[in-house]
């Protein structure tokens, strides 16, 4: 009894599941390198079928081969349906690879099943089997571009190689390998398809042919062309004349401005000891003083030097390679200099060409540079004499008119005070005059008695009396009473003139 009740759960349980969509065509599109949910579930979620089976139709064999974890092409790559819903007999693959496209069926028993067809579109390079031509700079970045057509399928594998000419082989590029190490990246995340190489740091070992290959046999190859860094007027020496305390450019620049060296240095030769001395932020004499190239211009390898002293003249060389170097001859007010050498040590500089025809259009080159410089200077000093020579006579004018004015002020002056003192003597004299008019009158202002004489300076006269002088005399009484007073006077009192005679020489 308890086994027929059994064989009646099973069967119950079996047949409690019903398909959902049973017996239709699912047709899903996915890229390679995507996940993809082949769906199938019963019309429960919480019936989960006794067994259930995913299945791929084998084109080759025409036959049903089961998907299982543990086959080859799968492996790692599938997961059926999930825990927490029994009745959810979903097939997960990822990631997906162009063989995953096909027919699969999701199958229980008694012949309930579903069918999903997966079309997997893989990558396909786009231009392939042509030849692309870059150019770029030493010190710039370059992408070389390669991609699928399908911007979201990435491909199961794909390399970017390197033609040796040395070899004649093609040379995986890594970031393992120490040419290009933390110097490339491939491709990005957010788009699968792009396969493209970037290239950082460009130097002139990385030219020549590369080839972005896929595993499926499309390849696309591209050809770099980076130039570097060649200096203008190599080997050739330039003289610079600059004041000490002024700022001074030396000259050094690539032919193609935006080509960057890989390296290159500048050096001062030291008269003492004979030898190249690196110019470094570093050292004390240089220290925040001098500034090399600038950042929008990577091939501008000039250096700039301020406050300029009187150790800072001599030769300096801007130094790249044995073949790419030059000399400027750096001169200062008051600093003498010696005919420069540069230098034949065959360990560290190959030597300067002895063609006559380079050295003597040097010569005649540095001999223009010092005329002009010395005709620049000339006319400099003119300029400021004749400044100089202006400015005096304009402050020589000025000083004249300011002295003239208060020269004319201080005449005013004297000659109003001379005014104020004649026009007061003459009004005392008026006075004075009016008491010797009436001898009779007298005059009373204060309490006090002044005498007053008039005397006529006069030694010569016309008449015949010219020995004699006059003097007289007149008693004026002053009081404080407001007004003036006219005192009688008595018969009995009387004034008495007297005449006296002066004789003068």
């Amino acid at each position: 009894m308890q086994v027929c009740v059994y064989l009646l759960l099973v069967l119950h349980a079996a047949d409690g599941c019903t398909l959902d969509s049973q017996k239709e065509i699912k047709f899903i599109t996915a890229h390679t390198g995507e996940s993809v949910l082949l769906p199938c579930s019963c019309t429960d979620t919480h019936t989960r079928p006794e067994i259930f089976t995913w299945k791929k139709y084998n084109t080759h064999r025409n036959t049903w081969d089961v998907i299982s974890s543990e086959r080859e092409q799968y492996r790692n790559r599938v997961q059926l349906g999930t825990a927490h819903s029994p009745g959810n007999l979903s097939l997960l693959i990822s990631p997906l690879i162009e063989q995953d496209g096909g027919q699969y069926r999701c199958n229980i028993k008694w012949g309930k099943y579903r069918d999903v067809s997966l079309t997997v579109k893989g990558c396909t390079l786009e231009h392939p089997r042509q030849t692309t031509i870059i150019t770029a700079h030493t010190g710039e970045s370059v992408l070389l571009p390669c991609s699928c057509t399908e911007i979201e399928a990435k491909p199961e594998r794909f390399t970017w190689k390197k033609y040796n000419t040395k070899r004649n082989t093609l040379d995986v590029i890594s970031s393992e390998s120490e040419q290009y190490r933390n110097r490339v990246q491939l491709g990005t995340a957010h788009s699968p398809g792009n396969l493209s190489l970037l290239i950082s740091h460009l130097t002139e070992e990385d030219g020549g042919l590369y080839r972005c290959g896929l595993k499926s046999g499309g390849v696309r190859d591209i050809t770099l062309t980076v130039k570097g860094c060649t200096l203008e007027h190599p080997r050739q020496t330039t003289t610079i004349s600059a004041h000490t305390g002024d700022s001074v450019l030396l000259s050094c620049s690539c032919t193609e401005i935006q080509a960057k060296p890989e390296r290159f240095t500048w050096k001062k030769h030291n008269t003492y000891r004979n030898t190249w001395d690196v110019i470094s932020s570093e050292s004390e004499q240089y220290r925040n003083r001098f500034q090399l190239g600038t950042a929008h211009s990577p091939g501008n390898l000039s250096l700039l030097i301020s406050h300029l002293t009187e150790e800072d003249g001599g030769d300096y060389e801007c130094f790249l390679n044995e073949r790419e170097n030059l000399y400027i001859r750096l001169t200062l007010e008051g600093i003498s200099t010696t005919k420069f050498t540069p230098r034949s040590d065959s360990t560290t500089r190959s030597k300067a060409p002895s063609d006559p025809s380079t050295t003597e259009s040097s010569e005649r080159a540095g001999t223009q540079a010092e005329d002009g410089l010395q005709t620049s200077s000339t006319k400099l000093f003119y300029y400021i004499s004749v400044a100089v020579g202006a400015v005096v006579l304009l402050l020589l004018a000025v000083m004249g008119v300011l002295c003239w004015r208060n020269k004319v002020q201080k005449r005013g002056q004297s000659g109003l005070s001379k005014e104020q003192t004649v026009q007061k003597t003459d009004e005392e004299t008026q006075d004075c005059s009016t008491v010797l008019y009436s001898p009779e009158q007298v005059c009373i202002q204060e309490d006090l008695t002044v005498l007053y004489a008039s005397v006529n300076p006069k030694t010569k006269r016309k008449t015949a009396q010219k020995e004699q002088d006059d003097v007289t005399y007149c008693t004026v009484v002053h009081s404080q009473k407001t007004k003036p007073v006219h005192t009688p006077m008595d018969d009995a009192d009387y004034t008495e003139y007297a005449s006296i005679n002066v004789k003068s020489n």
